[in-house]
């Protein structure tokens, strides 16, 4: 099963998770995930940026993903954090030119992955209980329909307290100023103008002694013309991440925006797509490229062969229109 994966609830309001005690009690913002005045910018049109949504129909059980026009403002948000703490924690990026050598810079872009997915899970968590809990108290769902309702919810249980140690390691490092207790890899799309952000926190493995996931945070933003691919990752995570990133780096040229594509689809539930890109591609590329979403929900996870084609998904030629950044004629 995914670590860390929550694509099925959306993230409503919840407390500030700035690490400071007594916890802040200051009314969360809709602070962005991914920078807006640089990353959405580049890549939003008309005030607009694309995202995939998931939503449950045929009476919950079944679930769909579409991709939204989204307004730049409202993409990438989520209620975690005051805007007074927002705007101390991610100054260094969201005012200063990014300097990938920069460790600090570096440590916040993780940082902020992970503070996401420590309000989304626990947040979706307790949003999912209390519909079910509601539905119970109505009388409404039968059992059929309450059995299926029940694995998002225990996955769910499941991940929160993994993220929780996850952010206290980071909350640790942050506060210490010791950026270097989260190391990174990079690599590089070719050329390419600005097509896609992402910013996710997410398990690629488990540790076979202690079964702890080994999470790494991924972000991918347009830079000085190419796309940059951010691994970060702490100590325990390190061998399994850098076979991982290897086996990235051991690809080239368009291979490398499958694999990409490949990692994000399986894996990241947050990522924005520049409008006009989104529109050049063909519905057989778009519908493939959600079935691989949906396809790969709990798919367990796979370590250095991330960036592969899941078996049993993807037929033939087809796993060359699974490409986030250039639409494939057919």
């Amino acid at each position: 099963m995914k670590g860390f994966s929550f694509k099925a609830a959306k993230s409503r309001r919840g407390p500030c998770l700035f690490p400071v005690e007594p916890t802040c009690t200051t009314k969360t913002c809709e602070a962005h995930s991914i920078q807006n005045r640089t990353v959405l910018d580049s890549l939003a049109e008309e005030g607009h940026v694309v995202m995939l949504r998931t939503r449950r129909v045929a009476r919950g059980q079944q679930l769909r993903a579409e991709f939204k026009w989204v307004g730049r403002n409202d993409a990438t948000t989520f209620a975690g954090l005051c805007a007074p703490h927002d705007a101390k924690l991610f100054t260094p990026i969201d005012q200063r030119p990014l300097d990938l050598e920069d460790r600090e810079q570096l440590f916040l872009l993780a940082y902020r992955s992970v503070l996401r997915q420590a309000h989304a899970i626990p947040t979706g968590t307790r949003i999912l209980e209390r519909v079910a809990e509601k539905k119970t108290q109505l009388g409404l769902p039968d059992r059929e329909e309450a059995a299926v309702a029940s694995g998002p919810i225990r996955r769910l249980r499941d991940d929160v307290g993994p993220i929780g140690e996850e952010k206290d390691a980071f909350d640790r490092a942050y506060l210490g100023s010791e950026f270097g207790d989260v190391e990174h890899e990079i690599a590089w799309t070719l050329s390419s103008p600005p097509s896609l952000a992402v910013s996710s926190f997410f398990s690629i493995g488990c540790n076979s002694r202690n079964h702890r996931q080994l999470p790494v945070a991924l972000n991918v933003f347009p830079h000085d013309g190419q796309h940059a691919i951010v691994f970060s990752y702490r100590k325990p995570s390190k061998p399994l991440a850098q076979d991982l990133v290897f086996a990235l780096k051991r690809t080239s040229g368009e291979e490398r925006l499958r694999a990409v594509s490949r990692l994000v689809l399986k894996n990241c539930e947050h990522f924005v797509l520049r409008p006009s890109l989104y529109s050049s591609f063909g519905k057989e590329q778009e519908q493939l490229m959600r079935d691989y979403y949906l396809g790969t929900l709990y798919t367990e996870t796979l370590g250095r062969y991330e960036i592969e084609p899941v078996p049993g998904l993807v037929k033939g030629d087809d796993v060359e229109k699974l490409n986030l950044f250039k639409a494939i004629a057919r």
